[in-house]
């Protein structure tokens, strides 16, 4: 018996920043951030090489195919900002993808709209909100309302799973990696642990051998030929078998002369001769049962990207980390400042490839990073990156300081619960104290032990919690000012209740 084939299509372009980015004196944020040149020769060359040429092949033979048992259908994976991008730039692609949409032979799947990283974020509200906003976009632009996710870069553990569930999807997409699966196969389908969430896992060997080495002469396998594919298919056992690459592949990342266009043209063929059909995804979660659990935790969180198969593509360096920071947290605060540009400036800065920029891997995956990059090197990406982030940082702060109600509205907030500020003793111990407001930091501070203000006061942690978290950078230096040496505690309690009052509160 033929396994079912799932062919899987990720579709996306991000806004690309400048390189070299200088702080801006206007509020006019797009124009001064990214390169409207660049991002539309990008989007204008991929669809003269691979949106249109393999939209209309996919067109093409989904028609053909259409009136037969063995038919031939597929999935899409739609970035919102791909859509934004081609609406404006490139029409007659958004023309053709809603074409093979109305042919009822493809599935569009749910994902963020700004192709982040927000489903690993602590507080998942943001997250939850791009998949709304993505939601939304394809009812709009498609007519369609998708029932199985695939988050970013098919990242996934138990706590995506759940908010996915929640949010009414029967299933999500995520890595076949054997270090989740052991010595289970991926042509099968899973189910998430705890939850009736189904899993259907990429066959990352069979994706990549057109995915990366269609064009690679030195593989043994060259040149990979749509009968030759279609014959591995037919003999890999197994339910259902995932092929998940970017819809880029054809044309784009494998130029037109390698023949890429022609092995998709005639792959759906050889797959009919072999009575082999392919099946939109909720299909196959309907026709399969599944054979176990996975259980993935936040620790073991699984992506399709490099060898490690993690998140270390995007947060495997302390450039990478330091930027992911700076960028979630400054997300409290321009949401507090009910500026719209500015917020969705921020939600474009969530854009996974922004961080994949500024990997450091060598090797095969380093390779990789830097075909996609348009850097000179990595540095150049977070530096370009975090000039953006000051400079908006930077606006928004003035704007704070020249706002009275805006200040005690943002510095007397209670904060996120993983951004609370935990009490330790002198030695070091953990006291199980911890405060989420300046209110409540000073009344913690009128009783707590006095080794526990010492002990905090000389590490700085007092100071860079006020002002990395709480925001106030007026009172983090009067904090910085004490002296040590002369009743620490008083004076802690008389500058919170001096600059509590200058926040026009009694």
């Amino acid at each position: 018996m033929m396994p079912d084939i799932c062919f899987i299509f990720e579709v996306h372009q991000p806004y690309r920043l400048k390189r070299y980015v200088s702080p801006i004196p206007s509020l006019k944020y797009y124009h001064a951030y990214f390169d409207e040149q660049l991002n539309r020769e990008i989007i204008h060359r991929a669809s003269l090489k691979c949106y249109i040429p393999a939209g209309k092949i996919l067109l093409e033979q989904i028609k053909r195919y259409a009136n037969i048992e063995t038919s031939f259908k597929i999935n899409l994976s739609i970035s919102g900002v791909f859509i934004e991008q081609i609406k404006k730039l490139s029409p007659k692609v958004l023309k053709l993808f809603q074409d093979l949409v109305d042919t009822g032979m493809v599935e569009l799947l749910g994902q963020t709209y700004f192709h982040s990283l927000a489903g690993i974020y602590e507080d998942k509200s943001e997250f939850i909100e791009q998949i709304k906003l993505h939601k939304e976009l394809m009812k709009d632009v498609f007519n369609y309302s998708p029932t199985v996710f695939e988050n970013t870069e098919l990242i996934y553990n138990n706590e995506i799973g759940r908010i996915v569930r929640t949010m009414g999807f029967k299933g999500i997409i995520t890595e076949g990696a054997e270090r989740i699966l052991g010595d289970r196969s991926p042509n099968y389908v899973y189910k998430a642990k705890n939850m009736d969430l189904k899993i259907l896992l990429r066959n990352y060997r069979l994706s990549d051998d057109i995915g990366f080495r269609f064009s690679a002469k030195w593989w043994k396998e060259y040149p990979l030929t749509a009968e030759k594919y279609a014959n591995w298919l037919s003999i890999t056992p197994g339910d259902c078998i995932v092929i998940f690459i970017d819809f880029e592949t054809f044309g784009e990342h494998h130029w037109p002369e390698t023949g890429i266009l022609e092995f998709l043209k005639y792959l759906p063929e050889e797959l009919v001769k072999r009575k082999i059909s392919s099946f939109n995804v909720s299909e196959i979660l309907d026709r399969h049962n599944w054979i176990d659990e996975l259980n993935i935790g936040v620790w073991d969180t699984v992506s399709w990207a490099d060898v490690e198969r993690d998140v270390s593509a995007w947060l495997g360096n302390n450039m990478q980390r330091k930027a992911f920071e700076k960028m979630k947290n400054l997300g409290e605060l321009i949401s507090m400042s009910n500026d719209n540009e500015v917020k969705y400036i921020w939600r474009l800065l969530q854009i996974s490839d922004h961080f994949y920029y500024m990997s450091t891997k060598t090797g095969g995956p380093g390779l990789v990073h830097s075909y996609f990059s348009y850097f000179n090197d990595p540095l150049d990406a977070y530096t370009s990156y975090m000039t953006v982030l000051n400079d908006i940082e930077a606006k928004l702060r003035e704007k704070l300081y020249s706002d009275k109600d805006f200040q005690k509205k943002y510095f007397l907030r209670k904060v996120k619960k993983f951004q609370g500020f935990d009490f330790y003793k002198g030695d070091g111990k953990k006291l199980g104290i911890k405060v989420y407001s300046l209110k409540e930091f000073l009344d913690i501070i009128r009783n707590v032990e006095y080794d526990s203000i010492i002990f905090h006061m000389v590490r700085g942690d007092i100071e860079r919690w006020i002002e990395d978290v709480i925001g106030d950078y007026i009172l983090g230096e009067r904090i910085r000012n004490i002296d040590i040496e002369d009743n620490v505690r008083q004076q802690l309690i008389r500058v919170i209740e001096d600059r509590i009052k200058e926040l026009g509160v009694d």
